[in-house]
Order: C-alpha cells, then sequence, then structure tokens
C-alpha cells in the first residue's frame, strides 16, 4: 500500500472514533462570577457566588481582582472565584463550592465540564478538584474529577472533565468546585481561582458516526489498498491448474 493510500485509509478510520458532535450548552448559573458587582479588589468571603452553593463559612466567594493579581486579564469578564485553605486558629479549612445543573442523566450522553483555573501570582495553589457529581448535595457521589498541580503563578489554564452517561439515571447533575488542605503543605493559606465554567452534553451514538466525507474517505483508502495489493501480486496466470 502506498503513502497515499494508507493515509486515506487512516483518515476514514480515524473518523469512526468518538468526538464531541452535536453539543448542547447547558445553562449554569452564573458561570463567570459577574452577577455580584464588585469594585476593583472587592470579595466576598464565606458566602458563594451568586447562583452557586456551599456549605458553612466557606472560605470561598467573589473577586474582582487587581491587576497585581494575575500576569493579564481574567478568562472572562472582571470576576473569578477564589477558594482557600490553610490553618485558622483551630481546625484546617477547606473550600466546596456547587450548583445543581441538571435533574437527571439522560441517555448515551457525554458531558463535558469546562473550567478555566488560575494560581495568584501572590499566593501558592491551593490542592483543589473541579468534579462532576451526581445525588445529593448531602451525599455527593463523584462521577468525573479533574485537576493539576503544576501550574505557573500568574496563570490560567483551562481544564476539561468528561464523563460519559450510558443509561439514563434519576441523578441529578452537580458542579462541584473544591478546594482541600494538605497537611504537609504546612498552614501557609494557599488559593485556587476558578472562572468561565461551562458545561455540554453531546449524544454518543452520534459522536460515532462518520459524516460523508469521512465515508468516502475510507472507500478510497479501501480501494487503493486493494488496488496496490493487485499490482503487488500481479494478474492470476491463465493456465494455472486448480488445486484437486
Amino acid at each position: 500500500m502506498n503513502v497515499q493510500n494508507f493515509a486515506a485509509l487512516a483518515v476514514g478510520l480515524a473518523a469512526l472514533s468518538p468526538a464531541s458532535a452535536g453539543a448542547t450548552a447547558i445553562f449554569v448559573a452564573n458561570h463567570s462570577f459577574e452577577d455580584q458587582v464588585l469594585t476593583d479588589g472587592g470579595f466576598v468571603n464565606g458566602f458563594p457566588p451568586a447562583g452557586w452553593s456551599s456549605g458553612l463559612a466557606e472560605p470561598s466567594g467573589p473577586l474582582n481582582p487587581l491587576d497585581t493579581e494575575f500576569a493579564g486579564p481574567v478568562p472572562d469578564g472582571q470576576n473569578v472565584m477564589f477558594s482557600a485553605t490553610g490553618y485558622d486558629g483551630t481546625p484546617y479549612y477547606s473550600g466546596d463550592v456547587y450548583q445543581n445543573v441538571a435533574a437527571s442523566l439522560a441517555a448515551n450522553t457525554r458531558y463535558t465540564l469546562t473550567v478555566d483555573v488560575g494560581r495568584s501570582l501572590n499566593a501558592d495553589l491551593a490542592d483543589f478538584a473541579v468534579e462532576l457529581a451526581g445525588g445529593s448535595f448531602l451525599n455527593f457521589a463523584t462521577l468525573a474529577s479533574g485537576s493539576f498541580d503544576d501550574l505557573a503563578a500568574g496563570q490560567f489554564r483551562t481544564l476539561t472533565v468528561t464523563f460519559d452517561s450510558l443509561a439514563a439515571q434519576d441523578m441529578p447533575l452537580w458542579i462541584r468546585l473544591r478546594t482541600t488542605h494538605n497537611p504537609q503543605q504546612g498552614q501557609t493559606q494557599r488559593i485556587a481561582f476558578f472562572d468561565n465554567v461551562r458545561l455540554d452534553a453531546s449524544p454518543l451514538d452520534a459522536a460515532a458516526v462518520p459524516e460523508p466525507s469521512a465515508w468516502a474517505m475510507m472507500i478510497l483508502g479501501f480501494a487503493g489498498a486493494g488496488a496496490a495489493l493487485r499490482r503487488r501480486h500481479g494478474p492470476l496466470s491463465a493456465t494455472a491448474s486448480p488445486r484437486g
């Protein structure tokens, strides 16, 4: 098989791989934490951003950061959400902010959660998790979770978390933005920042069906492969005797 025929076949087969197709955005209330108008440097601590929920006196809330907080503008709008960990007198504390985004899980659906996570120039990054969760806020079941710990100071990075729901379930779907304290990091306050929370749902079945152009590429690839094999072996001899 020559290079051109192999390339055509590879392109066609690649089209069979699952991919996001026909994605539909799921509404996320106050997805960029802009609902509260804050002055430069202003923040609300201990209360979740509008449209979100949290536990009692969580060290989290909306923030309109100063220019000295990050190396450039925040990903979307002016505000972000901060969530801190550290030592506050006696207990170590952590942050947990969440939002119910669907009443149930659909069948054959891929849920894709995308969040921009930031690290300040003025504080170390807290251990954090971006999660899709099911069930009740009193008893969350983590469906998918993502994190990283190598973010440069002053930067934001996009984190994507996916969950494939194969069967319909009468289970509420939640987004959770969490920070947890790591005792090995000492008592110094650490903070994670979140912005531009997006959630899409796409059908798994449709994602695996090739487009017409992909089918054409596959047909050309297979035809080219067959022609190459025929040229390699040559035509059958007219005088060849069948095996008895």
